[in-house]
């Protein structure tokens, strides 16, 4: 509609250039007048909320943290193109429900949840521990998913085989998780804190400490790799709920998330998803 009016501005000022004023005069007031129209017409998404996208507009896009190398819950596919995943799944479904695209940034876990409280990210998802600190800093959803803490060491260790048996032992753990948490109880450890959980692996694996403690989703990972020639032993302990981490001034992104998200798990959809990606299973 908008060219048509402009068209008939122009055509109606090139007739009328036969009089006093000229004509390049009427089209250059005609062609600003056409410019601020058309500048006004836009719909222009700021947020969420009351300005959700509609049939011609497309959905705001929310830039959200992971931590990629943290398997089943994010980690490259087998191209390196994209992140595949319990949590890559989860937050695709979430959004496509709740009408908005998602823009994952990848980064080490503790730098994510820094920006996440600065809001310089709009939220993040990688299996983040919901803990109390965390919640004065940023809003957290609900529980999407909970597990345990098991101990992990080298195939072939007879020696440790649970949390007492660890006295004297060097033991990794990821800076920042509950699982640090539960290191730092245990007494006669040395515990040695890793910005992630890879780094504390592959220094388990090349024999630089004795054990890992890790939630048992993450642990499972990376024992399933017959080279790494790693075990769980003892039994797990502990327990650590997963939740969605959003900028706390999103007031409106959140509450969309978290209505999606109890939606979803009263549908059983995280129930399909925690067995597509065998969470907490050997």
């Amino acid at each position: 509609m908008m060219p048509g009016i402009c068209h008939s501005f122009v055509r109606r000022g090139i007739n009328q250039s036969r009089g006093a004023i000229p004509a390049w005069k009427i089209l250059f007031a005609v062609g600003l007048v056409c410019l601020a129209l058309s500048s006004c017409s836009g719909s222009g998404i700021n947020w969420l909320g009351s300005n959700a996208p509609n049939s011609t507009t497309p959905p705001p896009r929310v830039r959200m943290g992971v931590e990629a190398g943290t398997p089943p819950f994010e980690s490259s596919g087998t191209d390196g193109s994209q992140l595949v995943g319990f949590d890559i799944d989860l937050m695709n479904t979430l959004a496509s429900r709740a009408g908005f695209g998602v823009e994952y940034v990848q980064m080490e876990f503790n730098n994510m949840l820094k920006l996440v409280s600065e809001c310089r990210l709009d939220g993040a998802i990688s299996a983040i521990p919901i803990k109390e600190d965390l919640k004065q800093q940023m809003w957290l959803s609900p529980p999407y998913a909970t597990a345990r803490h098991v101990i992990v060491v080298k195939q072939g260790n007879i020696v440790i085989n649970g949390r007492e048996s660890l006295n004297g032992m060097v033991v990794g753990s990821q800076g920042g998780t509950l699982s640090e948490l539960e290191l730092r109880k245990i007494a006669g450890v040395t515990p040695k804190i890793y910005s992630s959980y890879y780094a504390a692996f592959q220094d388990l694996i090349n024999g630089l400490i004795d054990a890992v403690i890790a939630d048992q989703p993450r642990a499972l990972s990376f024992v399933a790799v017959k080279r790494n020639r790693l075990k769980v032993t003892g039994e797990p302990f502990g327990e650590v709920q997963y939740g969605i981490a959003i900028c706390i001034d999103h007031k409106d992104l959140a509450k969309k998330i978290e209505d999606q998200l109890l939606a979803m798990k009263s549908e059983g959809q995280i129930d399909k998803l925690a067995k597509k990606w065998k969470l907490n299973e050997p």
